[in-house]
C-alpha cells in the first residue's frame, strides 16, 4: 500500500484526517476509533476506501492523537455530529465505528437519525453499562492508567487485542497506540462506555447497518455482535475468522485459513445482499454471505487493523448499495 498523506483539519479542537476527494454519488464515510486507538489506527482501511473512490475522514477523539483534551462532562456524541456537519453538511454520512467508536456511532444515529445514512460497527457493543460489574471494571481502567501509565496498560492489554497469527507490525502498532493513551481522553471514553447501555434502544436504529466482528474477539465477542445484528433492523453481521479486538493496521491481504488471499472486485460483486453467495479461498474455506450475515474464516478484534483490505471490500460494497 502506498502511503498517502491525509488532509488535516481542526474542528473546534478536534483533529480529523481526510483521505480521498468528493464521493460522487456516495455518502462521506467518517471513522471513529476504539478506546485504545486514534485516527492513525484507522488510516490503512481509510486509504483503501479512498482508493475505491470514497471520501473518508478519520477522527482523533477529544484527548486522543492530535486533538485537544476534553472538558468536564464532554459530549463525545456531539463531537461526532459536529464532524458530520463539517465534512458532509448537505447529506447524511456513514459512521464507521470500531469498539467504543461503534457505541458513539450508534448513539449519534439515535440522537440525529437525519445525519446518519448508515452505520458500520466493527467489534462493537451496547456499552459497558449493561451490568454493574462491567461498568465498574471499565471505570477501574481509568485508575489503572492514572496509576501505572500507558506502557503498563499496553503491556497488559494490547496482546488481548490481536489474533494469534497477527503481523508483528500490527502487534507493534496496537501496543504503541495504547502506550500513547492520554488520561483525559481515555477517562472520558471509559466513563461514556461505563454509563451507556444501548440495548433498549437498538430497535430504534433504522438506518442500514453493517456489523463486523472477529471470530476470536475476546473483548467484545461474537455473541455481542450477534445481538447487535439481531436487534438493529436490517443489520448484517460479518464474522471475520482469524484476527481478535480491533477489526481496523497494515497489510494489503487478509489471512484466511493460514493463507494470504485477496478478495477481488469481481468476488466482491458476487456477494449480493438479496441472495446467498460463497467466496471460496484456495484452501477451500469459504466466505459466506446472505442478506443478514457475512462469515469469513479466521480473524478477531483487530480485524480492521489486521485485514484492512477485506474490511474495505465489505464497506465499499455496503456503501455502494446505499446509492
Amino acid at each position: 500500500m502506498i502511503a498517502v498523506a491525509p488532509t488535516v483539519r481542526s474542528i473546534g479542537g478536534l483533529v480529523i484526517h481526510g483521505y480521498g476527494t468528493e464521493s460522487v454519488g456516495h455518502p462521506v464515510v467518517v471513522l471513529l476509533h476504539g478506546i485504545g486507538g486514534s485516527a492513525e489506527s484507522c488510516a490503512p482501511v481509510a486509504r483503501l476506501l479512498a482508493e475505491s473512490g470514497l471520501a473518508v475522514w478519520c477522527v482523533d477523539a477529544a484527548g486522543y492523537g492530535d486533538s485537544a483534551d476534553p472538558g468536564p462532562d464532554h459530549d463525545v456524541v456531539g463531537d461526532a455530529l459536529r464532524v458530520l456537519d463539517a465534512v458532509s453538511p448537505d447529506r447524511p454520512a456513514v459512521l464507521f465505528g470500531t469498539s467504543w467508536g461503534g457505541v458513539v456511532a450508534m448513539s449519534a444515529a439515535l440522537r440525529r437519525p437525519d445525519r446518519v445514512a448508515a452505520l458500520v460497527l466493527a467489534d462493537s457493543t451496547r456499552g459497558s453499562g449493561t451490568d454493574g460489574a462491567k461498568a465498574t471494571a471499565m471505570r477501574a481502567r481509568i485508575a489503572e492508567l492514572a496509576e501505572h501509565g500507558g506502557e503498563f496498560v499496553a503491556a497488559a492489554r494490547a496482546p488481548r487485542l490481536t489474533g494469534p497469527n497477527a503481523d508483528p507490525d500490527v502487534v507493534a502498532a496496537v501496543h504503541a497506540s495504547m502506550h500513547a493513551l492520554r488520561l483525559s481522553g481515555f477517562a472520558a471514553a471509559a466513563e461514556f462506555m461505563a454509563s451507556t447501555d444501548l440495548g433498549p434502544h437498538l430497535g430504534e436504529i433504522a438506518c442500514p447497518t453493517l456489523v463486523l466482528v472477529g471470530e476470536h474477539d475476546i473483548v467484545t465477542g461474537v455473541e455481542e455482535s450477534r445481538l447487535l445484528a439481531e436487534h438493529i433492523a436490517g443489520a448484517r453481521r460479518d464474522v471475520t475468522v482469524g484476527a481478535r479486538h480491533q477489526v481496523t493496521t497494515d497489510t494489503q491481504h487478509h489471512a484466511i485459513a493460514g493463507t494470504q488471499h485477496e478478495v477481488t472486485t469481481d468476488a466482491r460483486r458476487q456477494l449480493t445482499t438479496d441472495a446467498r453467495r460463497q467466496l471460496t479461498t484456495d484452501t477451500g474455506r469459504q466466505v459466506t454471505a446472505d442478506a443478514r450475515h457475512h462469515v469469513i474464516a479466521d480473524a478477531g478484534h483487530v480485524a480492521i487493523q489486521e485485514q484492512p483490505q477485506l474490511v474495505a471490500e465489505l464497506v465499499v460494497r455496503f456503501v455502494g448499495e446505499l446509492s
